[in-house]
């Protein structure tokens, strides 16, 4: 049996592009497979004593081993967050205005994990 040209050429053409889409492939699936990151994630809702949310709050994320620090606002819902935290102890302080501070300590960050401070 003869093939023509035009067969012969598409053949070529649709083996190229599925060994380019397996190599893509296996690169993403590869890729994806180490990068499960070291790094976690604080959130939080700052409230006060009756429960009603406190938007704008400042919230001081401390590493107490190194002393770093990082910064965020609550936003409308009282809700705050910290990305791509490095496994470590921290402390965090709250503060708004007409509130007392609250101090968190010992905030004990682990690899790939999410911390829910409500």
């Amino acid at each position: 049996m003869r093939t023509t040209l035009e067969e012969f050429f598409n053949a070529k053409v649709f083996r190229v592009f599925a060994m380019v889409l397996m190599l893509a492939s296996v690169v993403f699936v590869s890729q994806n497979a180490f990068a499960q990151g070291t790094r976690g994630t604080i959130r939080g809702t700052v409230a006060d004593q009756n429960g009603a949310v406190v938007p704008n709050a400042t919230v001081v994320l401390t590493d107490v081993q190194k002393g770093t620090k990082n910064t965020v606002q609550t936003n409308e819902d009282g809700v705050y967050q910290f990305l791509e935290v490095e496994p470590a102890t921290y402390r965090i302080v709250i503060s708004a205005p007409n509130f007392a501070d609250t101090t968190l300590v010992d905030v004990k960050v682990e690899p790939n994990r999410n911390l829910l401070l409500d």
